[in-house]
């Protein structure tokens, strides 16, 4: 579950920006190499916690337990990345960095748990078949994610073409749906799923071609229509992210109420 959201922050960012803030090319690279450069302190950091527990004297697994529960608190900030948007997209890389740095130090005491708990001959296979969970929990996330946000992006292209059809730019709408369009690799291009302001130049250049002000004037409309969409998309998929982790450390905790150290295997 929880590695889910690592490899959704690693795969969608660049596309987030993207869609939100119109960021491409190079302008990305930046607010990643900080956003990564926020991960690896709380990937190093992990560890300092529960050890801050364990020399006040308590058991390691509830020093670790406790620890993981304030980690899982930290995502919830993550809640904040869509609303304080508006101001700076700086606000929201470094609220998601505070939230992949909390992902990675998780994850350094998630696998700790196993050689807390297991014998030394099955930490390798339990942390092997752990790693193999998180890796299917992160191609269903990110699947997820992506028809979630196909789905949005479609209905906010279908609202802007209701809306062109009351802006008497139905005519301009019935001549470019009406054309075969290909990119240069020959893949049939369907603008009822991709924006007018992400179409290949090409293409782009033969709508304009047919009447420049009527499709200066429909992007103008669609820009708004769909990114208020992918706005909505994009919060639902944070709220999961960040509330990922305590829902997590809640069924760890359903499973493994108490520590009993595993012998037999």
């Amino acid at each position: 579950m929880t590695d889910g959201v690592w490899w959704f922050f690693l795969f969608w960012l660049p596309a987030y920006l993207k869609a939100q803030y119109g960021m491409t090319g190079t302008t990305v690279a930046f607010p990643l190499a900080v956003l990564y450069s926020m991960s690896t302190i709380g990937s190093i950091a992990g560890g300092a916690l529960p050890m801050y527990f364990i020399n006040k004297g308590q058991e390691v697994y509830s020093a670790r337990m406790k620890a993981m529960l304030l980690i899982a608190l930290v995502p919830l900030l993550v809640l904040l990345a869509q609303p304080l948007g508006g101001i700076s997209y700086w606000l929201p890389v470094l609220i998601i960095g505070i939230g992949t740095a909390a992902h990675q130090a998780w994850s350094a005491n998630i696998f700790t748990t196993v050689s807390d708990m297991f014998p030394k001959k099955a930490v390798a296979s339990v942390t092997g078949i752990g790693g193999m969970a998180g890796g299917i929990g992160g191609i269903v996330i990110n699947k997820i994610a992506g028809w979630l946000f196909d789905g949005y992006r479609s209905a906010g292209i279908a609202k802007s073409f209701v809306e062109a059809q009351a802006a008497n730019l139905g005519g301009f709408l019935d001549k470019i749906k009406s054309l075969s369009l290909v990119n240069k690799h020959g893949d049939i291009i369907n603008l009822d799923r991709v924006e007018l302001g992400s179409l290949p130049h090409e293409v782009m250049a033969k709508l304009q071609a047919i009447d420049p002000a009527a499709f200066e004037s429909l992007r103008a409309l669609q820009v708004p229509i769909v990114q208020d969409k992918m706005t909505f998309a994009y919060t639902m998929v944070f709220a999961f992210c960040a509330l990922a982790y305590l829902l997590a450390w809640g069924v760890m905790h359903f499973l493994v109420p108490r520590f009993k150290k595993i012998e037999d295997l």
